[in-house]
């Protein structure tokens, strides 16, 4: 059975609720999701749940092609359908870093603009049996826009599908019978036109992979590697609905392993990749690219910052620099300045003084189950899952024999699956870069130690050791013990005048062939630190501690006490971008900044007094006029001023006739079908320093027909605004 990837587009026919579970008190009560970008999407887990339904609903699937097609609990491999998120088609086109970390653009651009750009608001309430409306049933709800803001088009999502081949015929039938997604699905909204197409895409250059001349003479190598999440990831922990915030070696071998037998069988080459304990796959955990990937690891337990003033600290060494400034002073522990653990947080340094803290994005995702029951034991409960987020970067190593590299370049060229409910919306990692690979070292060649020195050895992963019976054991004297001959077989003994740091844990696992939870193990967790101190020269210093090595557990890394200072510089590292204005991202940045560039101009009108000096019914008729003008003329902005003109010039009633025209020439001028006379007179002085205008006019290389043109497709949304806030100022007055 092979394995294909189609494309699934879909086409929104009505506006969208793909409802997250979040709510917003007296705003919003049901929401739309979106991405930290402020972008809808629609889940890979929804979309997958409203399919299954078709399947059965409209074309009649027994249970076990269900089953099939759809996969099942507890499956030892995932031959079902495997759905991606469907974000909208434009998403993959747009440069994100451009959008969220240009520094002249922040002011103007984030997520609420992007939201509001996609989505809108709609107000329901409930009918009694009289048909008024029922008493305190008043409910938001926000949706997705039917046409697409960018190009006015209907609304397309896209996403990935992974299948058996043998199964893609029914899959094209359930997506032909999945014509309503999403909530309110009986009144009018989540109408949907679902079309299966081949994928088109350059793949991975599997000869790129890494460079041939760059693999060193020596039998093993290191292939250090990084994956992006293109998915949020759900990765086991003791507590189901919490994920973990990095990737497991165990979950790394699990994963190629996987991918390796969808096309061979156990052979001796599988025995030798993820049996034998001959290939090592160490944890994947947060990397962050400056001028070359930095790895980052769980923060040591004595990297602390200090409760009132955020200063980092090591509690390992004392400060000897200490006077009376006031600078002095924000490292001082007193009046509740206390040290306290970077918790949840990852690291990364190169000389033990300075330091750089980051903390894995999590996000919460509610889901709604059909088969599971309440505790008034009702079908149907609403549960949530705290997952890693999607489009962070985790770096890992993998250590092989040199003739197994071109096996895994191969396994690594696939998409990567980790984690839990890997069929949709979690799991999906892909390659980020190149991989690099470099000669393996069994030992520590650029580190020394002489008699009487103090080292330290600080776990960058957890640590599982066992005694000589096969026990495991995490007491601080035999796991001291232990560690100690690990890392160089004699000549180092546990410092008793300085403190070392332990915590424990337990090691938790899934194993899909069994169905069941893997046996817990009691683990020394990452971060903790042992201070040794050295009773001889000591010339051979291994790089593993403890069991299970070749499943990441006991990396370490070892430094010198008197090396190590109090005070810790945090450096704040931004992440390289590429700033590259393409084509959709120009379409975004510039939708953004019309807008505020038009909320300005009705923020310097707001104080001024009336200018429509007619009634509310009037004015009410006038913002009528304009909606249908809009309506009537979608595609053309100087058929809409055409055609609101007409509307003006048929009413009958004269000096209200006047008085619209005479305002309507007074904000766009005489000609309102010459967009550049419209956005001059609404600009006025061009001696104005208009920060927006000009920002314009970088993004279209200084071409104000181009801005203009921009700014004139907007002028509609404007009008409308202008009118609803003369009719509330109206309204007010009378109050007064």
């Amino acid at each position: 059975m092979s394995r294909i990837k189609k494309k699934v587009t879909i086409t929104l026919k009505s506006d969208l609720c793909t409802a997250s579970g979040f709510s917003y008190a007296g705003v919003v009560d049901t929401d739309v999701m979106f991405d930290e970008n402020g972008m809808p999407y629609i889940s890979g887990r929804r979309l997958k749940g409203c399919m299954k339904e078709a399947a059965v609903t409209y074309l009649g699937f027994s249970d076990e092609r269900i089953k099939d097609i759809f996969g099942e609990s507890d499956q030892q491999f995932t031959n079902s359908i495997q759905i991606s998120n469907a974000f909208p088609e434009s998403y993959n086109y747009i440069n994100w870093s451009v959008i969220k970390n240009e520094s002249k653009f922040k002011k103007y651009i984030n997520e609420e603009d992007l939201i509001e750009m996609y989505t809108s608001v709609r107000g329901q309430t409930a009918l009694t049996q009289e048909q008024i409306a029922d008493e305190n049933s008043l409910r938001f709800i926000r949706v997705i826009n039917h046409y697409d803001p960018l190009n006015l088009d209907e609304l397309r999502f896209e996403c990935e599908v992974y299948l058996d081949e043998n199964d893609l015929e029914d899959f094209e039938n359930i997506c032909k019978a999945t014509r309503n997604i999403g909530s309110n699905r009986n009144r009018g909204l989540g109408s949907v036109k679902i079309e299966v197409n081949d994928f088109v895409s350059e793949g991975v250059n599997k000869k790129e992979l890494i460079d041939k001349d760059e693999l060193p003479d020596s039998e093993k190598v290191t292939l250090k590697y990084v994956v992006e999440n293109i998915e949020p990831l759900m990765l086991s922990t003791t507590k189901n609905s919490i994920s973990e915030d990095y990737i497991s070696g165990t979950m790394v071998l699990g994963a190629l392993a996987t991918i390796y037998l969808r096309n061979n069988s156990v052979d001796a080459n599988f025995e030798r990749l993820f049996l034998n304990g001959e290939t090592e796959f160490s944890n994947l955990t947060l990397a962050k690219k400056g001028n070359k990937w930095e790895k980052y690891y769980p923060a040591p337990l004595y990297i602390n910052k200090l409760k009132k003033t955020n200063k980092l600290i090591n509690t390992l060494v004392e400060d000897k620099t200490f006077s009376n400034d006031s600078e002095d002073e924000k490292y001082e522990i007193k009046g509740g300045n206390i040290p306290k653990k970077l918790k949840t947080h990852y690291v990364y340094t190169s000389d033990e003084k300075n330091y750089s803290v980051k903390e894995v994005g999590k996000e919460i995702f509610y889901h709604h189950s059909k088969h599971g029951k309440n505790k008034e034991n009702k079908e149907g409960i609403l549960y949530f899952l705290d997952a890693v987020e999607a489009g962070q970067y985790f770096a890992g190593e993998i250590i092989v024999k040199k003739d197994l590299v071109p096996i895994i370049l191969e396994l690594l060229s696939n998409d990567l699956q980790f984690g839990k409910s890997k069929t949709a919306q979690y799991g999906r990692c892909v390659l980020a870069d190149k991989i690099l690979c470099e000669e393996y070292k069994d030992k520590i060649t650029d580190f020394s130690i002489k008699s009487g020195d103090k080292v330290v050895v600080t776990l960058l992963s957890d640590g599982i050791f066992m005694d000589d019976s096969g026990n495991y054991v995490t007491d601080i004297e035999r796991v001291t013990s232990i560690v100690a001959r690990d890392v160089s077989e004699d000549g180092l003994k546990l410092s008793e005048e300085d403190t070392s740091f332990l915590e424990t844990k337990i090691v938790t696992g899934y194993n899909s062939k069994w169905g069941r939870r893997k046996v817990d193990k009691p683990a020394i967790k990452a971060g903790s630190a042992f201070v040794f101190k050295a009773e001889k020269d000591i010339q051979e210093i291994f790089c593993k501690v403890g069991e299970f090595n070749s499943e990441g557990f006991g990396k370490y890394k070892i430094a010198k006490l008197d090396d190590m200072v109090y005070r810790i510089t945090e450096e704040k590292q931004k992440d390289t971008v590429e700033m590259k204005y393409d084509e959709y991202t120009k379409q975004i940045i510039s939708e953004m900044l019309v807008k505020d560039w038009y909320r300005t101009k009705l923020a310097e009108k707001y104080n001024r007094k009336n200018e429509i000096k007619i009634g509310n019914s009037s004015l009410g008729r006038f913002t009528l006029m304009l909606q249908e003008a809009v309506e009537e003329n979608k595609e053309n902005e100087k058929d809409i001023f055409r055609n609101l003109d007409d509307r003006v010039a048929s009413i009958k009633n004269n000096s209200t006739r006047r008085e619209i025209e005479e305002f309507l020439d007074k904000e766009f001028g005489k000609d309102h079908c010459d967009e550049n006379a419209v956005i001059n007179t609404l600009i006025g002085s061009k001696d104005t320093d208009d920060n927006i205008y000009k920002l314009l006019l970088d993004i279209y290389d200084s071409r104000e027909d181009k801005v203009n043109e921009a700014l004139y497709k907007k002028w509609n949304v404007y009008l409308q605004r202008l009118l609803t806030e003369e009719k509330y100022k109206k309204a007010i007055g009378k109050e007064r």
